[in-house]
C-alpha cells in the first residue's frame, strides 16, 4: 500500500491510497489496453518481473 498526502481543491489536503499489488497493476494495464498483456510489454512498461497470469479479469 502507498500512502501519499496531496493538496486538493480549494488548499484542502487528502489522503490518496495506493494498492500495489500485482493483481491491480494488471487490472489497469487492462482496462487501459483492453486487452491481456504480453510478458514483454510488462517488462517493458513496468519494469518488474511479470506476474504468472497476465491475463485480464472479465
Amino acid at each position: 500500500m502507498l500512502f501519499a498526502a496531496v493538496e486538493g481543491e480549494g488548499n484542502v489536503g487528502e489522503l490518496q491510497r495506493w494498492s500495489l499489488t500485482p493483481d491491480v497493476w494488471t487490472d489497469a494495464a487492462c482496462a487501459t489496453s483492453g486487452r491481456d498483456l504480453t510478458r514483454a510489454e510488462w517488462g517493458k512498461y513496468v519494469g518488474t518481473t511479470p506476474p504468472s497470469n497476465l491475463h485480464c479479469r472479465r
